[in-house]
């Protein structure tokens, strides 16, 4: 049975049709300056599945997305509720760019840490995990999960 509410509440989980299945996204909550962050488990399924506890343990990262606005404009719809995972919340610890080349190449990271930033040219391996703080739009949230990127990817 589907659950429809105007305004995600966290740890619920929101269904996004792609062209090849469904994916899943959970409402972690509200960052100050970013909004609506939630995590995405880049995994496409070609039916809803039935047991939607085995979603939470699955790979995923967190990002920003208006997911209050998707859900009260039909982008997407709640399907579930679940606690979210002791390790998954709003970040206090994320990196934005910093300085991109002409043709788009990011050359510097900035590393924010609960206010505190560092300019960095080179990320090491917890770093190119740390969320980027950038505010996707539908399209880009269903093209990446659709790619299966994952933070690493960048930097």
């Amino acid at each position: 049975m589907t659950i429809r509410k105007q305004r995600p509440k966290i740890g619920d989980l929101l269904e996004i049709k792609l062209p090849r299945g469904l994916a899943y996204v959970q409402y972690v909550g509200r960052h100050a300056e970013y909004g609506d962050a939630i995590w995405v488990r880049p995994t496409v399924y070609r039916i809803r599945p039935a047991d939607f506890g085995k979603l939470i343990d699955k790979a995923g990262y967190l990002t920003f997305y208006p997911a209050r606005a998707a859900v009260s404009q039909g982008l997407t719809q709640v399907v579930a509720s679940s606690q979210l995972p002791h390790s998954i919340s709003i970040p206090h610890r994320y990196r934005r760019v910093g300085a991109r080349s002409r043709d788009g190449k990011v050359l510097t990271w900035i590393i924010v840490d609960d206010g505190r930033e560092t300019l960095r040219h080179t990320l090491n391996e917890s770093e190119r995990k740390l969320p980027i703080a950038a505010i996707w739009n539908h399209q880009m949230l269903c093209d990446r999960i659709d790619d299966q990127w994952f933070p690493e990817s960048e930097g």
